[in-house]
């Protein structure tokens, strides 16, 4: 006779003496590059080795194949790159001149000039794309040093699509390329703040020639200050003034993945110096962002955002569940909207952040934040995942008992597990696992192949109403812990 089971998503190893643990894992943040700013607020300019460097408010960001850091270090008009040598991050500038502010047409690298860039991409072959905000401008700094304008005739604000060369911008904030984009052809996906819109350049052949046209139309986003794309052609945005996360279409569809707009009495609360926008970890439209700039995304999908003026950094999943990795909300005494935001190095809450604006992933899932205010870079170092293996001999559920048990060995002891109502616990199992139908079915009745390859089993959170139930299996489960 079959006995059934609850599939756990995040336990309690009392009995082996392992704590509670969390699905809400926090990052470890550290400052990797950068010099806190003086007693009057402002930076620095330097080139340099870790603390050694100067920035003078960093603001986008961006990270390489190879682990390489580019910032568009805004009141220094230059465009840094980062480069970990060793234990390390040795900064160099890569474009334009340090406090000189202005233009120039196609140029080298030492000869540019760039006014207030705020965002940075690099693609797959080391080609770094700027948005020249003061400029209005959209700007490409090839491998071969030289630096070209892609995007806007002009550096007068408007609004034009059609070819690079004519087409207008009006203050420009977020950059991002596609992973396929290459020195002859891809795509560039830009935050044109001012206009409320997220623009497309696309390169065809050899050329050097680009054409500009809006996606989405210019009626949904409010001031949106970031912007990301997947593997697969999907475009994150960070939607400023609405205070949410959009997920838009290769076609332009726009959705929205997580935060709520603001409401009428919230934007005149927000005059009258109230805070209407309060951090709010959640799912969807239940999460609280407050100006988000920064917008990241990796390769599964997940979604770091700079959550600027609540002074932290957010996940999404691809769920649209959001938690936060670190920093705490902070306002001034008088509770005015304004953040009042600090700097420490630590893990999760105890780390804090001054106005953080941009932000970037690497391949390991490991973050790197411009945060601005502070004029530092900092580095969010991804949770490492413990393994705890139970060889199960033996399932006692009865489909009506609510309380579920395991009993297993490891090390000859008896391993309880219990099943609280939170978010997503990766779970791989090896052995055999038969999926059973019972009462909230119905699920496959085929077994689970063993997971020596490597491969993994992702399920959602049971609760009350929505319980994940297995009717046997044996074998060993590892369970994956943070």
């Amino acid at each position: 006779m079959k006995t059934g089971v609850f599939l756990l998503l995040s336990l309690v190893l009392a009995a082996i003496e392992c704590p509670a643990q969390s699905t809400v894992v926090p990052y470890d943040f550290s400052t990797i590059a950068g010099q806190l700013v003086d007693s009057d607020g402002f930076g620095g300019y330097a080139n340099g080795t870790n603390g050694g460097a100067q920035f003078e408010y960093p603001f986008g960001i961006a990270v390489d194949l190879l682990g390489n850091l580019y910032v568009a270090d805004s009141y220094n008009d230059v465009i840094r790159k980062m480069t970990h040598v060793g234990t390390n991050w040795v900064v160099t500038t890569l474009a334009g001149q340090p406090g000189v502010a202005g233009f120039g047409p196609s140029s080298t690298q030492s000869a540019v000039l760039f006014n207030e860039p705020r965002g940075v991409a690099v693609d797959g072959a080391g080609n770094v794309y700027v948005a020249d905000t003061g400029n209005n401008l959209i700007r490409e700094i090839s491998t071969n040093g030289s630096v070209t304008t892609i995007g806007g005739g002009t550096t007068n604000a408007g609004y034009q699509d059609g070819n690079g060369l004519i087409a207008q911008f009006d203050y420009p904030l977020g950059i991002a390329v596609d992973n396929s984009l290459t020195i002859t052809s891809g795509t560039v996906y830009v935050a044109d703040t001012y206009n409320n819109a997220i623009r497309k350049l696309t390169q065809t052949g050899n050329s050097g020639i680009w054409d500009v046209e809006t996606l989405g139309g210019t009626t949904t986003l409010n001031y949106p200050g970031g912007v990301a794309v997947d593997g697969a052609g999907s475009i994150y945005v960070a939607d400023t003034d609405n205070n949410v996360i959009r997920k838009m279409t290769p076609e332009g569809v726009v959705s929205t993945l997580a935060g709520s707009p603001p409401t009428t009495d919230q934007i005149f609360d927000y005059y009258d110096s109230d805070i209407p926008y309060p951090s709010q970890d959640g799912t969807g439209t239940n999460a609280g962002f407050y100006f988000p700039y920064g917008v990241a995304v990796d390769s599964a999908s997940n979604v770091y955002v700079a959550d600027t003026y609540d002074s932290e950094i957010r996940k999404v999943t691809p769920q649209q569940v959001v938690t936060t990795l670190g920093g705490e909300p902070a306002f001034e005494p008088d509770d005015t909207v304004f953040p009042l935001g600090g700097h420490a190095d630590g893990a999760g809450s105890a780390a804090s952040f001054n106005v953080p604006s941009g932000i970037a992933v690497d391949g390991d899932g490991n973050v790197f934040v411009g945060d601005t205010f502070n004029c530092l870079i900092r580095e969010g170092v991804a949770p490492v995942v413990q393994v705890v293996a139970l060889e199960v001999t033996q399932v006692i559920q009865d489909w009506n008992n609510s309380v579920p048990l395991i009993e297993g060995k490891q090390t000859n002891v008896r391993a309880h597990l219990q099943l609280p109502s939170v978010t997503n616990l990766p779970v791989i199992v090896s052995g055999a696992l038969l999926y059973g139908s019972g009462p909230n079915g119905p699920y496959p009745d085929s077994p689970l192949n063993p997971i020596n390859s490597g491969g993994s089993l992702d399920v959602q959170t049971a609760n009350a109403s929505n319980i994940l139930r297995r009717e046997s299996f044996a074998g060993t489960l590892n369970f994956r812990l943070p």
